[in-house]
């Protein structure tokens, strides 16, 4: 600030200092791949209320009844697996959450999963902490067909994925946080 022609005299200024604009935030993608991530395991290995963590982000909460086994499949996406999560029954949540996968978000979330129907009617639920399912898939689902769904959660939280009516089979999850 200067006088380039001569003398002049300044009473006040103010200056104000315009906000840095917030910086853009990446989302987080998470993916548990049966394929890729879960050992081959035949039912009974696990016991009820057993649970194991994979990639520090997902622990899969099993059943005596669960499998990781061999199943060649391919999505409409593109996406091909050989290998799945079979819950072997439904979600208990009076018996620690077991046939569900469970995840803890820092904030609001996408989910998008790939599955094959284990019986006629079949969905799959995502469930609260407590135990109380929050969103459930609507499809009218067929035994042994393929699906892609989407789900979403709006805050940060301990989430479960599950099956409400009885075994279905997962074989991707990706969990997208913002």
């Amino acid at each position: 600030l200067g006088v380039p022609d001569g003398s002049n005299y300044l009473f006040k200024l103010e200056v104000t200092e315009a906000a840095a604009p917030a910086p853009a935030t990446e989302a987080t993608a998470h993916i548990l791949d049966a394929t890729l991530d879960l050992p081959a395991m035949a039912q009974g290995e696990k016991a009820d209320g057993d649970s194991e963590t994979f990639k520090d982000y997902f622990t899969v909460m099993y059943s005596a009844k669960n499998k990781i086994d061999g199943s060649n499949k391919a999505f409409d996406d593109g996406y091909t697996a050989t290998q799945r999560l079979n819950f072997g029954g439904k979600t208990q949540p009076d018996k620690g959450m077991i046939n569900t996968v469970r995840f803890e978000t820092k904030a609001a979330a996408d989910l998008r999963f790939w599955w094959v129907s284990g019986g006629d009617g079949r969905q799959f639920a995502l469930y609260s902490d407590a135990g109380e399912v929050i969103a459930k898939t609507e499809v009218e689902s067929v035994k042994n067909s393929l699906y892609i769904s989407d789900l979403s959660v709006d805050a940060a939280g301990v989430y479960y994925l599950g099956v409400p009516d009885g075994s279905n089979y997962l074989f991707k999850l990706e969990v997208t946080e913002a």
